[in-house]
């Protein structure tokens, strides 16, 4: 039996050309329950008074290293550590730059269609 490759076609158009379709068909995102002690403080949807929230907003320690497999309980345990501010982006905050991806998708974008595509690892 020969593979099906239907799926590399939709409506006419390369599947890898469509940037929008890994989303067609997903649910939104949706929140946790959180459970609340009576039925009236869940109905009021404030968290904070449920005794099983805990936010996690403050301020943090902080290490970035150069690389993951530099972590160790020696280089943890020791050594300076700065503080950043939760929520946000510690990228933000002086440390790294930002990124969103360590491939960068390199194309060639007329009227919707993407024409050219390839991947270019840093």
């Amino acid at each position: 039996m020969s593979p099906d490759y239907r799926f590399l076609e939709m409506a006419g158009l390369k599947t890898w050309t469509i940037p929008q379709l890994p989303r067609l068909g997903k649910l939104l995102p949706d929140a946790p329950v959180l459970p609340y002690t009576n039925p009236n403080d869940a109905l009021r949807l404030i968290c904070t008074i449920s005794p099983w929230f805990l936010s996690l907003d403050g301020s943090w320690d902080f290490k970035i290293l150069p690389s993951p497999g530099q972590v160790s309980a020696e280089i943890i345990n020791h050594g300076p550590w700065s503080t950043i501010q939760v929520p946000g982006n510690w990228t933000m905050q002086g440390f790294g730059h930002p990124q969103s991806t360590n491939i960068v998708a390199v194309h060639e974008l007329r009227l919707g269609i993407i024409l050219e595509y390839r991947y270019v690892i840093d």
